[in-house]
């Protein structure tokens, strides 16, 4: 669905008028709100934490948001772009889980990212420290 969003949907950076767009192109995005509630519910009663279901849900979600706003004229930063254009990425690798070829080294990709995700938080959080520091002596 998400996909679908991003190849109908008018240009995310598009600065146009919000007038010149018409109303019945927010169907689709309408169509896709109910396929990512329906995500949405599944994962709740499935009452599984992973980090798929989390990514599962939020790149759609961001698409559509971009959808959304960019028809009704809103002007959306570059920054939210490149976010949700990786996690459609994010999206797209989790994807190939369901083919045997690539199911193994997403899964050790997967395993390896949960080890060391612990060690990337507590170097973010040192790497802030010192940045602050840093910038109150400069």
């Amino acid at each position: 669905v998400a996909v679908m969003l991003a190849l109908v949907s008018l240009d995310p950076l598009a600065r146009g008028d919000a007038a010149a767009v018409p109303w019945s192109s927010l169907v689709l995005p309408a169509l896709s709100v109910a396929v990512l509630s329906e995500r949405v519910w599944v994962a709740s009663r499935t009452r599984n934490s992973s980090i798929d279901i989390f990514v599962e849900i939020l790149a759609p979600a961001l698409v559509l948001g971009l959808a959304v706003s960019s028809r009704l004229g809103c002007l959306i930063p570059r920054k939210v772009v490149s976010a949700a254009v990786f996690a459609m990425w994010v999206h797209a690798m989790l994807s190939l889980k369901g083919f045997e070829q690539t199911a193994a080294l997403i899964g050790a990709l997967h395993a390896i990212v949960a080890d060391a995700f612990p060690f990337l938080l507590v170097l973010l959080v040192a790497m802030m420290g010192f940045g602050q520091a840093f910038a109150a002596f400069v």
